[in-house]
């Protein structure tokens, strides 16, 4: 049976290598609707054409788009915590009130590494290129900590710490939901 050469040819001239280049985003669309002007101003701004946005309008949607991510983290806090306590009572109830307070340890320290999270993504174009590795130290001194003191248990210190992930799906259903329900 013969083979094609064609096949079989690992020659260099046929594997060329060509440059990639990315292809430009597309434009993001507006962060937020203009804010309403007084009443006598906005018939004026009517009339004249839209012209390409300005510095104080690329101010304005940074700071719209800065107090929107500062919602989004207070509502992740308050939701982890929010769900951490319902959690903690039900673990209290089933199992020991010493298995809830271990929980909620990790609960605790979950709440601390979902904050130190979203103000290093907060900075991570303004002063900083990457993610530092701080929050892991912390979750692995909890786990220390957990394995070293005898009357913690590491099972329910690293479900509490989990527990900020819930809330990510908490708000993952959300979005999409709404994002579903819109279209």
């Amino acid at each position: 049976m013969a083979r094609s050469s064609r096949l079989l040819s690992h020659s260099p001239a046929r594997w060329k290598a060509t440059p990639w280049k990315p292809k430009p985003l597309p434009p993001l669309e507006e962060a937020a609707p203009p804010p309403q002007q007084e009443a006598g101003l906005g018939c004026q701004s009517a009339l004249q054409p839209s012209l390409a946005p300005g510095k104080a309008d690329l101010r304005e949607k940074a700071t719209t788009a800065g107090r929107s991510y500062e919602a989004l983290q207070l509502w992740l806090v308050l939701v982890t915590l929010g769900v951490s306590l319902a959690i903690a009572v039900g673990v209290a109830l089933v199992y020991s009130p010493a298995v809830a307070a271990n929980y909620l340890l990790g609960a605790i320290v979950g709440v601390v590494y979902l904050r130190m999270l979203g103000r290093g993504v907060a900075e991570l174009g303004k002063s900083r290129s990457r993610l530092g590795v701080t929050r892991l130290a912390l979750f692995v001194g909890l786990i220390v900590l957990a394995t070293q003191v005898k009357s913690l248990q590491i099972l329910p210190i690293f479900l509490g710490f989990m527990t900020y992930k819930v809330t990510l799906l908490i708000y993952l259903v959300q979005t999409l939901t709404r994002l579903s329900s819109s279209a």
